[in-house]
């Protein structure tokens, strides 16, 4: 890649270039990281670009020649992206978590109106029934008697066999 040397730099930066030769600059500029970092380097050194004296002239006139390079169709496709884009920000519906509380609770509300909770528990209550009844030790802790029910009820589900014993 040939690089373009910082004086030729230099001479872009005070606008001394032909068009052509500012455009090749320009997009030489996109491709090399070098040429950038040099770029820069030369505007750090410049007097800077005049700023305006009057910001709010200097808007004004921005936007007079706005309005004589764009066409009516381009300004109103320039002016609504901005909301275009908001409206594209919304969800989905089915991605709002809304939707999705909304779903779990008729779920649970289905499943309490056909009684599956109800059995669930006669269920437990007939695999250990000595269990269902008894007082558990008021010093043994929640977690470890969770523990023993939810043992006791996947041993009642495993069948016999892979359990060792014969049939």
């Amino acid at each position: 890649m040939n690089h373009i040397p910082v004086e030729q730099w230099k001479k872009y930066v005070e606008d001394e270039l032909e068009p052509v030769e500012r455009e090749r600059c320009e997009a030489h500029l996109i491709v090399c990281d070098l040429c950038l970092e040099q770029y820069m380097q030369c505007l750090e050194q410049s007097e800077g670009l005049p700023l305006p004296d009057d910001e709010a002239a200097f808007a004004a006139a921005a936007m007079n020649r706005f309005d004589e390079l764009c066409t009516s169709q381009e300004r109103n496709a320039a002016l609504t992206v901005l909301p275009a884009a908001r409206r594209d920000a919304r969800l989905p519906l089915l991605h709002h978590p809304f939707f999705h509380y909304a779903v779990a609770a008729v779920i649970t509300l289905i499943l309490m109106g056909s009684g599956v909770f109800q059995t669930i528990t006669q269920q437990i209550a007939h695999i250990e029934p000595d269990s269902a009844n008894a007082a558990e030790p008021a010093d043994e802790p929640f977690s470890k008697i969770i523990m023993n029910h939810t043992l006791g009820m996947l041993d009642s589900i495993q069948p016999k066999r892979e359990r060792g014993s014969t049939p």
